[in-house]
């Protein structure tokens, strides 16, 4: 006898042996749902790209099974899937053997995933037509509405329960829910959220960089706020996803935030926290960005293996290795003989391109590097670029905390972490962006200096081709900071277009 059950798969461990074609799938399955998975190959060349997926290269023996939660056996060897099988049986281990579906312990349907609605088909193999047929009558029956229902109707259920004592009131009160529409269902939880938030679901990229500044966030506000209960939340971007080309290359505006926006227009988290850098100049409706807290190190950085001082002092012809047109037109413009070439990837996996690759430098940002614990080594030298000098990216070492414009709760929390100086320089360099409309095919940096009242706004701006670079400084009063950004915007625009 078979039952129908669903188990929650975050932070469980999965093994998957083999990667072939469905141990691919299974890993992939069990990592979307939130999985810890670790698939063990014998081939050392072997490599899947998925977030929370770890390849081990090693023959397969029961030692292995150590703390796995479930299993996959999913090689070409049926000898060997049947030694994982009957291993893991042997400790208890829920295990799937590909080869064997009579003895294996569960088995993976076809699932539709709306929000908090699950519906799963399996015709246990007898017809994969008939199951892609059921699949696409469900989606159809199914739409998104169902899942956004469910949602509020999860809120406003735990509200009823918690706070209405007579069961016979409760009853009523709960019946009444579904007969509301979902507009009335929306309004009513959020509600319900803003007066008992006391979980806050704090989403970021799933980087190492990403995750160090949002858990020095969250400790902050934990500290700032000790009755709430701060969860981190990782969802992956398209920025991540796709490592093997520019950035311009690979689309426009949102990279590395489309994905966490929709997190947080659907409700699935309460703010989410970027590089303040990597944020579009514009931000989808309903969407704003929060004062933030005190700002890191500015200032990009060459970092080079040679034993030199300034960028003057590279070899000629040196290769230095960037991603930004900024940074490149910046330094083509310093040394027109260098070698600048397109460079991708977090931090870490830079640094060992340099060391790898043959560059003589690559530019970075400190706040990066600072954050991460990597600005010194015995490996590299790091020259500091002057952001007044060599101009900083808008904003650039500032945490961006993304939020509803209708969630009063979190502003509140955040209020405790925000820094007055970072808030000015925040306003006037994301504004000179903004009124460029700025994007990752455009080379525009920006850096505001705060002495007091008095503010100067330094603008880089430039054509798609690096024909044109302008570079200017103006100066204000920090309460005129965005309007400041306006007119220094206005005046590059023209010099540049004419």
């Amino acid at each position: 006898m078979k039952a129908p059950l669903l188990f929650e798969m975050k932070k469980k461990r999965v093994l998957v042996v083999g990667l072939g074609t469905v141990g691919a799938r299974r890993a992939k399955t069990f990592a979307e749902a939130g999985a810890e998975v670790t698939v063990l190959v014998r081939n050392p060349d072997a490599a899947i790209d998925v977030p929370g997926v770890k390849v081990v290269c090693a023959e397969y023996s029961p030692d292995v099974l150590e703390g796995i939660d479930i299993a996959v056996a999913a090689t070409n060897d049926h000898a060997l899937n049947a030694r994982v099988l009957e291993d893991c049986k042997a400790r208890g281990i829920p295990v799937n053997a590909a080869d064997d579906p009579d003895r294996s312990d569960y088995f993976f349907p076809s699932v539709i995933r709306r929000g908090d609605l699950t519906l799963s088909v399996c015709t246990e193999g007898a017809s994969p037509m008939t199951t892609i047929a059921i699949v696409k009558a469900l989606k159809a029956e199914y739409g998104p509405e169902y899942a956004e229902r469910l949602t509020y109707l999860r809120i406003l259920r735990d509200d009823i329960v918690a706070s209405v004592s007579d069961e016979a009131h409760k009853k009523k009160e709960l019946r009444a829910l579904t007969e509301r529409s979902t507009e009335t269902l929306k309004e009513q939880a959020k509600a319900v959220k803003r007066r008992n938030m006391k979980t806050i679901t704090v989403g970021s990229r799933g980087s190492k960089l990403a995750r160090v500044q949002t858990e020095w966030l969250l400790d902050r506000l934990r500290e700032a706020n000790p009755g709430i209960d701060f969860q981190l939340r990782v969802i992956s971007t398209k920025g991540d996803r796709v490592q093997n080309k520019a950035l311009d290359a690979i689309g426009d505006k949102g990279l590395f935030t489309k994905e966490l926006e929709e997190a947080l227009l659907s409700g699935d988290i309460d703010m989410a926290v970027h590089s303040m850098k990597d944020m579009p100049s514009t931000l989808p409706e309903g969407l704003t960005l929060a004062e933030p807290p005190v700002r890191e190190d500015p200032s990009d950085v060459l970092v080079t293996r040679h034993a030199i001082a300034s960028v003057a002092e590279l070899p000629r012809g040196a290769k230095i290795g960037t991603g930004s047109k900024r940074r490149a037109y910046q330094l083509s413009r310093l040394r027109p003989d260098l070698k600048i070439e397109g460079i991708r990837g977090n931090v870490d996996t830079r640094l060992r391109k340099l060391a790898d690759e043959g560059f003589d430098g690559i530019i970075l940002a400190a706040a990066g590097m600072k954050r991460i614990d990597v600005y010194h080594s015995d490996d590299y030298n790091v020259i500091p670029l002057s952001p007044d000098e060599f101009v900083c990216a808008p904003a650039q070492g500032i945490l961006a905390v993304e939020m509803r414009e209708d969630n009063d709760a979190v502003r509140k929390i955040l209020e405790p972490v925000i820094d007055p100086v970072t808030a000015v320089q925040m306003a006037a360099e994301r504004k000179f962006l903004t009124a460029l409309d700025g994007d990752c095919h455009l080379p525009i940096g920006a850096y505001c200096t705060v002495d007091g009242d008095d503010i100067c706004l330094t603008g880089l701006y430039g054509d798609e081709q690096g024909h044109k670079l302008v570079k200017y400084s103006m100066t204000g009063k920090a309460r005129d900071a965005e309007a400041l950004g306006a007119a220094l915007a206005e005046k590059l625009k023209k010099e540049v277009n004419g």
